[in-house]
């Protein structure tokens, strides 16, 4: 038997339900661009020509750019450390600076700057390390330096700042580095004191304990009379790697008071990569009679023209 009650009837409700909600007006969108994919920056950072920026360093005496310096030196013992610039990075030229020098320096435009900017895509350095041995070696066993490596602020210099924008130099941007992580690795404080929470100016992305590997010494003269600690300290090899993938303005400066670098262009709104080699117990050694360690750096940049 069917049955006798009567249907519901829910257009009212829907009515009231659907009039309640189109009352009130959606909050408008703040309008911003989409931003593209990882996939597709690569890809057409791929299709640009990818240039290798080796770095060029001027020999005052000549007068030419030469190519793919490789930065040599010793660290005392008793120094707190040093700061290396990825002077593929720092210092790189622009096409223009180039072809307007000697003749000779034509060759080396390829590989620079055409433009402004450029779409930086990775960043590589390469350290050795050598520590003294045989009879420069020291009495004491000495606590590894370690390899630092990270970002510094930003130089955003003017034309009102000292240095100004279009005449400062590398030696100065250098200085802005160690002043920036100075505070942290030149201090002669216990590790194991408390110090004052600070702003930092910088970021460590990684950093790396120097330890040679004893299984790789070579015999020396007096290994079979005094043993295996006389035999000579492998070379040690570092590879660091940025990874960059952003876009870069670059500046022109004329490096007033550096004849040996007349004019260069420098990334002066770009976070700066360093390279700090650390030594923590720097103020713990007696160097009378001991070599110094011995150090090689290079860097190399690989970018598009934006």
């Amino acid at each position: 038997m069917p049955s006798t009650r009567p249907r519901r009837n829910n257009k009212r409700k829907n009515y009231r339900k659907n009039t309640r909600n189109t009352s009130r007006k959606p909050a408008q969108k703040k309008f911003q661009l989409a931003k593209p994919k990882a996939s597709v920056v690569n890809q057409l950072s791929n299709i640009l020509e990818t240039k290798k920026y080796l770095g060029l360093d001027y020999d005052l005496a000549n007068g030419f750019w030469i190519q793919n310096p490789i930065e040599v030196g010793t660290l005392p013992l008793n120094a707190a450390g040093l700061s290396f610039m990825p002077d593929s990075f720092y210092r790189m030229q622009f096409q223009s600076a180039i072809q307007r020098s000697a003749a000779t320096d034509n060759e080396l435009a390829d590989n620079c700057i055409e433009g402004q900017s450029v779409f930086s895509k990775y960043l590589q350095c390469k350290v050795q390390i050598d520590y003294p041995d045989g009879s420069g070696a020291p009495l004491e066993s000495p606590r590894p330096i370690e390899i630092i490596w990270g970002w510094v602020n930003p130089l955003n210099f003017t034309e009102f700042t000292t240095p100004k924008l279009s005449t400062c130099t590398p030696a100065q941007i250098r200085a802005h580095t160690l002043n920036a992580i100075q505070a942290e690795f030149n201090s002669m404080t216990d590790p194991m004191e408390f110090h004052d929470k600070h702003k930092r100016r910088y970021n460590i992305i990684g950093r790396k304990k120097c330890l040679p590997n004893l299984t790789k010494q070579i015999p020396t003269k007096d290994n079979v009379q005094f043993g295996p600690h006389n035999c000579s300290s492998a070379k040690m090899h570092y590879n660091i790697n940025f990874k960059m993938m952003k876009k870069v303005n670059y500046t022109q400066s004329e490096a007033t008071g550096d004849a040996s670098v007349p004019h260069f262009a420098y990334p002066n709104e770009a976070y700066l990569p360093f390279v700090f080699l650390y030594n923590p117990d720097f103020a713990m050694y007696d160097v009378s009679g001991v070599d110094a360690i011995k150090f090689k750096f290079n860097d190399c940049h690989w970018f598009n023209d934006a």
